[in-house]
């Protein structure tokens, strides 16, 4: 420490009571406010925390769901790529087959007669017999 050269002057002296007044007073008259600032910036902090958490949440939850719609569509388009397509019909042929072939001897022929009149039957009949 060095010698005091009078330059300055220390605060020695009665202000030590008078300061401790003045803080006393400032914290009976400014405490409850302050508590209540405190209480309120708290209440504040809860709510955008929760807020937060319920994003992150939704957020997990939208992702949860992308997913599984996306691995669903995938699955889709492997299953559509693998199909194989269906063949092609053969050509049709240069001469038209007769819709009904000629009866054989050997063959029983089993008709159905529903909804025809009796001169229809009388023609098919007679077609079809030698």
């Amino acid at each position: 420490m060095g010698h005091p050269d009078g330059a300055h002057t220390h605060g020695h002296g009665g202000g030590g009571l008078g300061e401790l007044v003045v803080i006393l007073l400032a914290v009976a008259v400014l405490g409850p406010a302050v508590a209540a600032a405190v209480a309120e910036l708290l209440h504040l902090l809860v709510i955008v925390a929760v807020v937060l958490a319920a994003v992150t949440v939704a957020g997990g939850a939208a992702l949860l769901a992308f997913r599984v719609s996306r691995g669903r569509q995938n699955a889709a388009r492997v299953l559509y790529q693998v199909t194989p397509a269906p063949p092609r019909p053969p050509p049709l042929p240069s001469q038209p087959r007769p819709a009904i072939e000629p009866p054989r001897p050997e063959v029983h022929v089993h008709h159905h007669w529903h909804g025809l009149d009796a001169e229809d039957v009388a023609e098919i009949l007679r077609r079809q017999l030698p």
